[in-house]
């Protein structure tokens, strides 16, 4: 609209220049005095105006975190009116909006912000807009983002026949309810499945084949062996890599929440067994983290993890030559992301 405005001012005054009419330049006056009204007023809007924003502490990559907004007017007698919010690292459009903010007050608004890649990010900076009264100028304040969130990489659901056949098939598959296992919870069938665990009474009433998960009566090692080398002139190596860290992280909380002692181990680093949600929140803070190592010139095999002498060891990589091959290690295999990760 003030595009508009100010198309018809320029004309109205090349009119008057043309003429030398008084009466265009008593209009061209009038058009612009309310153009300048209109700015002035709404930056007078924007003035001792304050953005907090608070965030969570993690999210996973492109879940939509939950962002709390406080707007503060700190003007003693005016509200400020019409606010507009948007982000720095958002294009679809503005975060939130808001009509009045009292004079001394305090508005709350919450804005869904979505994270593209996983890592530490710092909360984005936050726009204020105003055209208030009018809409024919538009007023802005930036307040930068203070604070950060930690975003995990992406976790699907996984399957179990492609882990029965594995090394530790035994320790994957739950057991049997004569094997002295207890209920732990329902889940949806998957092809390869105990049909003796079958809930028909569960499955007849939601029309969807459900199965029991039983608790294990014991906690077995499990280690995952993330091979972070880089692969020399692979184009698709940055999103075979995230693929990689996606699949150890959806195997790492398939396998806590099957009671096993869940272990990661990486070039430059290694995160002995644990079990529970702090292994959880371990093991995705690191995957959250890690980058590439230079290629050492052969796979990495860990020789040197006691918990490599017990358990199920899963061989992962960002070499998609390599998926489903005998992997480097003791009887290992390597995981492809399509045998394993459901759908």
């Amino acid at each position: 609209m003030g595009y508009v405005f100010g198309v018809i001012a320029f004309l109205v005054l090349l009119a008057a220049w043309n003429t030398g009419t008084n009466l265009l330049y008593i209009i061209f006056a009038g058009i612009a005095s309310f153009i300048l009204l209109s700015f002035l007023l709404s930056k007078r809007n924007l003035r001792g105006t304050r953005l907090v924003q608070q965030g969570p502490d993690s999210v996973h990559r492109g879940q939509e975190a939950l962002l709390t907004l406080y707007v503060e007017n700190r003007k003693r007698y005016l509200p400020a009116l019409g606010l507009r919010m948007e982000s720095s690292q958002t294009a679809e459009g503005p975060l939130a909006h808001l009509i009045r903010v009292p004079p001394k007050g305090c508005a709350m608004v919450h804005a869904a912000q979505s994270f593209p890649k996983r890592g530490l990010w710092p909360l984005p900076d936050v726009t204020i807009y105003s055209a208030f009264p009018f809409g024919l100028a538009e007023s802005w304040v930036t307040f930068e983002g203070d604070g950060e969130v930690l975003v995990f990489p992406r976790v699907w659901p996984v399957t179990s026949e492609p882990l029965g056949e594995h090394e530790g098939v035994s320790r994957l598959r739950k057991p049997a309810r004569n094997q002295g296992a207890e209920f732990f919870s329902l889940r949806d069938y998957v092809r390869g499945d105990d049909t003796r665990l079958i809930a028909w009474r569960r499955s007849a009433r939601t029309g969807t084949l459900v199965v029991k998960e039983l608790e294990m009566d014991t906690t077995h090692n499990t280690v995952l062996v993330l091979d972070t080398q880089e692969i020399p002139g692979d184009p698709d190596f940055e999103e075979n890599f995230e693929t990689a860290i996606e699949l150890a992280a959806s195997l790492a909380v398939e396998l806590l929440r099957r009671n096993h002692a869940v272990a990661l181990c990486t070039p430059d680093h290694e995160t002995p067994p644990g079990t529970g949600q702090t292994q959880q929140r371990r093991i995705m803070d690191i995957l959250a983290r890690i980058e590439p190592v230079p290629h050492r010139g052969k796979p990495f095999q860990p020789d040197h993890m006691k918990t490599l002498e017990a358990g199920a060891v899963f061989y992962l990589t960002a070499d998609a030559q390599m998926w489903g091959r005998r992997g480097p290690g003791r009887d290992s295999r390597v995981m492809s992301p399509k045998e394993v990760i459901r759908g």
